[in-house]
């Protein structure tokens, strides 16, 4: 890893496998929605191969939940945005559950993103359009997690601190209008939102399914070092190309942004 940060041509199940205990501070990211056969749609055209049954695709991800155990430091947490087929709702909550039972991580945190445009199911009546996701935050020791939320005032007398308030709801745009033929990506909005709410300056962010390098950009952006593994090779190129661009835009100001 450079000063800021790095990232891996491969299965993140490779990258986690070498990762030492503690190498990541926080994780940003989307994995696959497991929605592909309904391609006639294009909305639900995202990149990837991901047509598993629903048992397969939930253990693919418990899987790498296990990893992000030992690379993921105590204090930190996983912002795991999940979206899903109009066939199969109830998909991201089957997670969860599957999450806080077979693994340490515990849901502490729930972040409603609305989106700039929506799902819209003009041909049903039995759906509404559908404009919002959720970004489900884990954390392996709840009991101390803390958000990155800032003292505001202490009273005097008692030393009680009060803080910031930041809503469980953001809005942000679906991308950044990035040219590829990977529908659904972050925009550097949303993150840098993620990252205010959550990340402290200098932290060390992983995304394992990194896509075209979103996250990334965002964490140079805002003062936080990244670190990204991609699995097919023109994300991958797409990603590094945009990091390098991000960092050589702020130069010696890593650390000065928010």
């Amino acid at each position: 890893m450079n000063k800021n940060w790095n990232v891996f041509c491969e299965g993140n199940k490779k990258t986690l496998g070498r990762f030492e205990e503690g190498k990541v501070d926080y994780v940003i990211t989307s994995p696959p929605y497991n929605i592909a056969g309904h391609r006639n749609d294009f909305y639900y055209d995202i990149g990837y191969e991901d047509g598993l049954s629903e048992s397969e695709y939930l253990n693919v991800r418990i899987s790498e939940f296990k990893l992000l155990e030992k690379a993921l430091d105590p204090s930190g947490c996983i912002c795991y945005n999940l979206g899903y087929s109009h066939l199969n709702p109830s998909l991201p909550s089957k997670l969860v559950v599957k999450v806080e039972d077979e693994t340490e991580f515990c849901l502490v945190d729930k972040i409603t993103w609305k989106k700039n445009t929506s799902i819209p199911f003009q041909t049903s009546k039995q759906r509404v359009s559908r404009i919002c996701e959720q970004i489900y935050v884990f954390s392996k020791r709840p009991d101390s997690f803390e958000t990155n939320k800032k003292v505001t005032t202490v009273n005097e007398d008692t030393g009680q601190s009060f803080y910031e308030g930041i809503d469980n709801f953001v809005e942000a745009k679906n991308n950044d209008g990035v040219e590829t033929d990977l529908k659904a990506t972050f925009s550097t909005e949303l993150v840098r939102k993620l990252l205010r709410m959550y990340v402290p300056k200098e932290k060390v962010v992983y995304d394992p399914f990194m896509g075209i390098g979103t996250t990334g950009v965002a964490c140079l952006r805002n003062g936080r070092r990244f670190l990204g593994s991609e699995v097919q090779r023109k994300y991958f190129d797409k990603a590094k190309s945009r990091i390098k661009r991000a960092e050589n835009k702020i130069g010696n100001k890593f650390f000065e942004v928010e």
